[in-house]
């Protein structure tokens, strides 16, 4: 059992298989979050063309994008063999449908990558990249979508405690009181968890001010 406390270790299969039955836990809304995601992904896709997930994981996501469009065409990027793992198992023959490409994405963007994409998506792993990172990411990936094609961004953000955590703790405790299953945690705990982790959350306005920057509109 890992401790909440501990950094995310992506490459330990014990701490990969606990995260993957637990995703929604202290994370009440990824539910939701993820079938946006998927819907937008899935109502737009046309056939033929490819999507590319910059992060794979264990396949979360490609499962239910393979559900609603079994016709799809994903490539996925991911380096964590004990997250492959858990993917391979999940999606089964639905794996020929995706294209894996092993590579660190917080080190190197895979040199055989030079597709023409409808859309690109990431789900939860810009926050562990240093801010400079994230700006070569997205322009890296303008770089492979094709004209008016679409970048979808579902990842932490960094907010402003400072002037607003009295909102922050009453979303959060709401939260707690209407979704099941709960975390048991307090604001104060989930908010001290997450800076232990050192991972890198942007706000929202460097973001936006990084993606025009590479080239998106």
């Amino acid at each position: 059992m890992y401790d909440s406390w501990m950094r995310d270790a992506w490459l330990d299969p014990v701490f990969v298989a606990e995260w993957d039955s637990a995703t929604a836990i202290g994370n009440p809304t990824r539910q939701e979050q993820v079938d946006i995601l998927v819907s937008i992904i899935t109502d737009s896709y046309t056939p033929g063309k490819a999507v590319l997930d910059l992060g794979f994981g264990s396949g979360q996501i490609e499962s239910l994008l393979l559900e609603r469009a079994p016709e799809m065409l994903v490539v996925g990027v991911d380096y964590s063999d004990a997250m492959l793992d858990l993917a391979y198992k999940r999606l089964g023959s639905r794996l020929k449908r995706c294209n894996i490409l092993r590579c660190n994405l917080a080190e190197n963007w895979p040199s055989d990558l030079n597709n023409s994409f409808q859309s690109v998506f990431s789900v939860q792993l810009f926050h562990e990249f240093k801010h400079e990172r994230k700006r070569e990411l997205l322009r890296h990936v303008h770089n492979v979508l094709e004209p008016g094609g679409l970048f979808l961004l579902l990842d932490r953000i960094e907010v402003d405690l400072a002037g607003l955590a009295p909102i922050y703790r009453s979303m959060w405790q709401r939260l707690e009181r209407v979704v099941s299953p709960a975390s048991g945690k307090s604001f104060s705990r989930l908010d001290e968890e997450l800076r232990h982790k050192e991972d890198h959350p942007a706000v929202v306005e460097d973001l936006m001010c990084w993606m025009r920057d590479a080239g998106f509109a």
